[in-house]
């Protein structure tokens, strides 16, 4: 299975990965028919969930305690190989941008597990992680940002999450120290670590139009932050090379949607 993303509102953080067992190659597995594919499901399904509480021994040591791991998705590949992404979670708020990302065989055998880049594991304790903005004044706000008549059908949901604020630092290439003028090219050059906000994810969905839209509070001054409408998935699309016994291919790639994340994804 081929995977890649698109992630809005936030940056993808590079993950460090553990293998915990030997992971075999795809060409050396069966491909299962589909009666064997919808048992399988349900069992992996179950099988990655009860994981949730042996992920907290990736955390690296020193980090404060309060961190966890919720199953967000699982999909099983034609070999019947399970792809499993578990949100992260720091005093029950989730940590934008950082996963866990665990991979089982068809047997239940975990093949690898890989987790958050240590660098954004938690933020600063001087941090205030309770809003002075709750959940229904943030609807608010963002109803009257995206100039929503009184009335109008709407679903909305509120969540708070821990955003890392990351800027990519270029570096001289005689220096190699960071350089804020006279750069042409993004390389050579680093993410790094700013700084932490709390926000407000308030998502609209207009069933009338068929539109949903994401705008972004402070949690702590109310402040909008962005505001618009989301891509569809039928406009989201990406590629994705991989070498094969007899050369090279390129596939296109669909979209499907969780939250404001767009996950690029191709079975086979």
């Amino acid at each position: 299975m081929t995977h890649g993303i698109i992630k809005g509102g936030g940056l993808w953080l590079i993950l460090a990965g553990t293998n915990l067992a030997a992971q075999q190659p795809l060409a050396s597995l069966p491909r299962l028919d589909e009666p064997s594919l919808a048992g399988l499901r349900a069992t992996q399904t179950q099988r990655v969930k009860v994981r949730e509480p042996t992920l907290n021994r990736l955390i690296p040591a020193g980090a404060k305690p309060g961190h966890s791991f919720k199953l967000r998705t699982s999909e099983v590949d034609l070999h019947g190989r399970t792809i499993a992404r578990y949100d992260h979670y720091f005093n029950g708020i989730r940590v934008e941008a950082s996963e866990a990302l665990g991979c089982l065989s068809a047997s239940g055998i975990c093949e690898r597990m890989d987790y958050p880049n240590a660098q954004v594991i938690e933020p600063p304790p001087e941090l205030q992680l309770q809003p002075s903005v709750p959940g229904d004044r943030a609807i608010t706000v963002a109803s009257e940002a995206l100039k929503l008549s009184v009335g109008e059908a709407s679903k909305t949901l509120a969540e708070l999450v821990l955003e890392p604020l990351i800027e990519r630092e270029f570096l001289s290439e005689s220096t190699g120290r960071p350089v804020t003028s006279g750069v042409h090219s993004p390389f050579p050059s680093s993410r790094v670590l700013k700084g932490w906000r709390l926000v407000q994810v308030v998502q609209h969905f207009l069933p009338k139009k068929q539109q949903a839209f994401t705008t972004r509070v402070n949690a702590l001054t109310g402040e909008i932050l962005s505001s618009g409408p989301n891509a569809s998935p039928d406009s989201v699309q990406g590629q994705a090379q991989f070498n094969r016994q007899n050369g090279s291919a390129t596939v296109t790639l669909p979209a499907i949607q969780s939250g404001s994340t767009y996950f690029l994804q191709r079975g086979g």
